[in-house]
C-alpha cells in the first residue's frame, strides 16, 4: 500500500469517527458496544469564552521577564515584591503540573502596557498546556488556589460555575 493510498485510508476511518462522535454529541448519548447512555455533552469549545496566550514571548515581553538561555528565570520572581504584583505559574515542568490543585509559583511586578493589560485580563484559575507529552505528563489540566497568568500555559476562561470547571479539570 503507497503512503498516498494509506492517508487516505486513514482520512476515511477519522472522517467516519468524527462523524460518529458528533452525532453522539447532538444526540446526548454515548455509545459503546451496543450501550446506550443518555447524557448531557458538550463540545469543550462551546464551554472555552477565551483562551491565551500563546509562547511567543508575549508574557516576557509584557513584564519585562528576564530570560535565561531561552526560559524565563522562574527562580528570580519565587518572592512577592514589595510592589503591586501579578500571580504567575512560571515554566511547565514537573516542578509545576505534579498535581491538579497548585499555586502560583512567581510573583511578577505589575506592568501597565497593552499586552500587559491583555494578559492580566484573562487571569484565571483553569490552566491547559500548549503540548504535552503523554508518557512524562502526570496531570492535564490545572487549577490555581487563585488567578493568575502563565508563561507557558494556556490561560482558560470558561462559561461554568466553578463547581463546574473544578470538575472538568478532574475529568481532564
Amino acid at each position: 500500500m503507497g503512503i498516498v493510498s494509506l492517508l487516505t485510508y486513514k482520512f476515511r476511518i477519522y472522517k467516519g469517527l468524527f462523524k460518529y462522535l458528533d452525532s453522539m454529541i447532538k444526540r446526548n448519548e454515548v455509545e459503546i458496544g451496543g450501550i446506550t447512555v443518555r447524557t448531557p455533552l458538550s463540545r469543550f469549545n462551546d464551554l472555552i469564552t477565551d483562551i491565551g496566550v500563546n509562547r511567543r514571548g508575549d508574557v516576557i515581553e509584557a513584564f519585562n521577564l528576564i530570560v535565561r538561555g531561552n526560559r524565563v528565570a522562574c527562580d528570580t520572581y519565587r518572592n512577592r515584591p514589595n510592589v503591586p504584583y501579578i500571580p504567575m505559574i512560571c515554566g511547565g515542568g514537573e516542578e509545576v503540573a505534579n498535581k491538579m490543585l497548585i499555586q502560583p509559583n512567581a510573583y511578577m511586578p505589575d506592568m501597565d502596557n497593552s499586552k500587559a493589560r491583555r494578559i492580566k485580563s484573562l487571569r484565571t484559575r483553569f490552566f491547559l498546556p500548549n503540548r504535552i507529552r503523554w508518557n512524562t505528563h502526570h496531570v492535564l489540566a490545572l487549577r490555581t488556589t487563585e488567578p493568575a497568568i502563565s508563561n507557558v500555559y494556556f490561560m482558560v476562561r470558561t462559561s461554568l460555575t466553578e463547581e463546574q470547571e473544578k470538575a472538568l479539570v478532574l475529568w481532564l
